[in-house]
């Protein structure tokens, strides 16, 4: 797990299980990585341009939930910007990604 420098965040591999939610239609996978500004959801290919609702489990932070626009989608899964992080989503977000950025520079 290397964290990805050339972002605007620190951005680490993760495999965090993923609820993504769009009107009328729900899709299970992973965030394949995540930073406190988006995350790569590996799953089913979701819309661009499409708001979506994420919820996730991390580790002992348990769920959280954030909004997010999906900006780019393949058919490995869709990168999300997140548009509107809480601030206890923020802060569980946050410490996720520290403390797996410090394992993996171990």
């Amino acid at each position: 797990m290397n964290p990805t420098t050339q972002r605007r965040f620190v951005r680490v591999e993760c495999d965090a299980e993923a609820l993504v939610t769009l009107p009328g239609e729900s899709h299970r996978g992973v965030c394949a990585n995540l930073s406190v500004g988006g995350a790569f959801f590996r799953g089913s290919s979701l819309p661009a341009g499409a708001t979506v609702s994420i919820t996730m489990s991390l580790a002992e932070s348990g769920p959280v939930m954030v909004v997010g626009e999906v900006r780019h989608s393949s058919p490995e899964g869709s990168g999300i910007r997140f548009t509107q992080l809480p601030p206890n989503a923020l802060t569980s977000i946050h410490g996720y990604v520290n403390a797996l950025a410090l394992r993996s520079a171990h």
